[in-house]
């Protein structure tokens, strides 16, 4: 078996010529590979050791079950173990998703339905996945309530949408597309009787999900948690980054001490996830835990980035690792640990501060450097004053002519 050095080094290589960006194979290298060269170091062995590996993916999975990572995270663990044993079995990495073996089954016949189905008039939109799950849904549904039928009905479809809408309401949009594309390519090949048009039928709206933020309370508590040492500075600095200018976890890593015009008080980034540039204006209190940090915590290296580890080799932070942050300083103080707050829970604290404290809309989709109005909903939805300001009856709207004030108030109609 070769070293695990050399196994490390061929993947990263191998990596940046599949087209990884240089940050991607810095976080595998530090955040993955370098702690199992570490484990095979203090074993004593220099050679790729299989159990050393499976060892450290147990005790991820162990810290998954416990919420110390997250799903986010695991999964990037488990497609760099994927690249390391593939370089080290065979010495090519193997860059492929693996496909999770089909749970739903229908019988041969109508397995080969849908292969053709899909293939011949399904475009790949994104959805195609779900779209043949659902028509295997739909087969293993008429096996087993019309066993003998050879064509399909109108009313055998009515009966599996209705049982659809009950097993699977989140998934209700789904099911409709199957159905359309799949009676359309039956009626195609003459397996289908009735002339109902299912292209018609189209579920309601699904509701608005509520994303969860963090309270000024619970924020509060989480920065009294941070301490004063170099890990507590740099983290009182990075929370208030999130909290009080909203930025994301990727561009808090990346962000540099040019980015920093300490005489305006501004910060001028690029998103990473959209490639806009962002000037925003940073207050008193985050600009002095800022400074702090860097005066009296930041290690000194080649890097400019301002957050860095504290372990030597210094080197930038990775975006996950502010939302394992969160969750240890959350259980310090005891403020829930929420699946899908994390640290873009921030970002939707800031959001709804702003719309609270009267911004207009348009301002505030400036401010998180939003493409469009529709990327603010989720960061919108808990505004809960002016939510209930639309269940409010007439009380305080002076009516005072028509109908209404004719049946209120005894008035004449005038």
């Amino acid at each position: 078996m070769r070293p695990i050095t050399q196994i490390v080094e061929d993947v990263m290589a191998q990596a940046k010529d599949y087209g990884a960006e240089q940050s991607t194979v810095n976080m595998m290298y530090y955040g993955i590979f370098k702690p199992i060269i570490n484990r095979h170091d203090k074993e004593g062995v220099s050679e790729y050791t299989p159990s050393i590996v499976e060892d450290f993916r147990a005790e991820y999975e162990d810290r998954l079950s416990k919420h110390d990572v997250s799903q986010s995270h695991m999964a990037t663990v488990r497609r760099a173990l994927q690249y390391l044993t593939s370089c080290a079995d065979s010495g090519r990495v193997d860059f492929s998703r693996a496909k999770k073996p089909l749970k739903i089954i229908a019988s041969d016949y109508h397995m080969s339905l849908v292969d053709e189905c899909m293939g011949s008039v399904c475009s790949g939109d994104g959805h195609s996945d779900s779209i043949n799950i659902f028509m295997r849904h739909f087969f293993c549904f008429i096996e087993s309530m019309y066993p003998d039928c050879d064509i399909i009905t109108d009313e055998m479809i009515r009966a599996f949408i209705l049982d659809a809408s009950v097993k699977y309401p989140k998934s209700i949009g789904y099911v409709m597309q199957s159905v359309r594309i799949l009676t359309d390519y039956l009626r195609s090949k003459n397996l289908l009787t009735g002339s109902m048009d299912f292209s018609v039928f189209s579920p309601k709206a699904p509701p608005t999900i509520m994303q969860e933020f963090y309270t000024e309370d619970e924020v509060d508590a989480l920065l009294s948690a941070t301490g004063d040492d170099p890990i507590g500075k740099r983290n009182k600095a990075m929370i208030l980054l999130g909290y009080g200018n909203g930025l994301r976890a990727g561009d808090v890593v990346n962000l540099t001490r040019k980015d920093i015009d300490w005489k305006s008080g501004e910060i001028h980034v690029v998103q990473g996830k959209t490639d806009i540039p962002l000037k925003l204006t940073l207050n008193s209190t985050t600009m002095n835990a800022i400074a702090d940090y860097i005066l009296n915590g930041r290690p000194e290296c080649e890097y400019d980035n301002v957050f860095l580890t504290v372990a030597r080799p210094y080197r930038p932070l990775v975006a996950s690792g502010l939302s394992t942050m969160m969750t240890t300083l959350s259980k310090k103080v005891g403020v829930a640990i929420i699946p899908g707050r994390s640290f873009h829970g921030l970002r939707r604290s800031y959001a709804i501060n702003l719309a609270e404290a009267g911004t207009e809309l348009d301002l505030i989709s400036q401010m998180l450097g939003h493409q469009t109005f529709e990327c603010d909903r989720q960061y919108l939805t808990f505004n809960r004053e002016q939510t209930f300001f639309c269940a409010m009856d007439f009380s305080m709207v002076p009516i005072t002519t028509g109908a209404y004030y004719v049946a209120t108030q005894g008035g004449e109609k005038k």
